[in-house]
């Protein structure tokens, strides 16, 4: 069992679309400073079946654009920005870390894909009129 406070904030963030930072700074659902935008239905279908890498199969011009170079912990297995000295997952040091391609997920909204490696590519859709999506 987690202990008291991780089960009572857990209980507190259950479906209200918080995280443990609004839990620590005290918001509560119905103050004046906590709100929650209920999520609009979007029923739009991918523009490409299938995943960033097919994409980038399919249409080779895009292939470049469409991963991404990090540097992959050999402690953790993390993908890390190639700039970092320290891996942000587990603080290993990243100075000879091998150099890996990771898929560009931000391309895959941008051109409409399907999916990734690791699932759907959805977005929360939360507020939309004629000049803002």
């Amino acid at each position: 069992h987690p202990p008291t406070h991780l089960a009572t904030m857990d209980e507190a963030l259950r479906g209200v679309g918080a995280n443990e930072l609004a839990f620590l700074a005290g918001l509560k659902p119905g103050s004046d400073a906590y709100s929650t935008i209920p999520q609009l239905d979007n029923s739009a279908e991918p523009l490409f079946r299938g995943t960033i890498k097919e994409f980038a199969t399919e249409w080779p011009a895009h292939a470049e654009e469409m991963r991404n170079v990090a540097k992959k912990c050999e402690k953790c297995g993390k993908s890390c920005a190639t700039i970092l000295p320290f891996c942000n997952g587990c603080d290993n040091d990243l100075e000879n870390a091998p150099e890996e391609y990771t898929d560009n997920v931000c391309m895959g909204f941008v051109y409409g894909i399907e999916k990734w490696d690791r699932g759907a590519l959805t977005l929360s859709l939360r507020s939309e009129d004629e000049k803002v999506l």
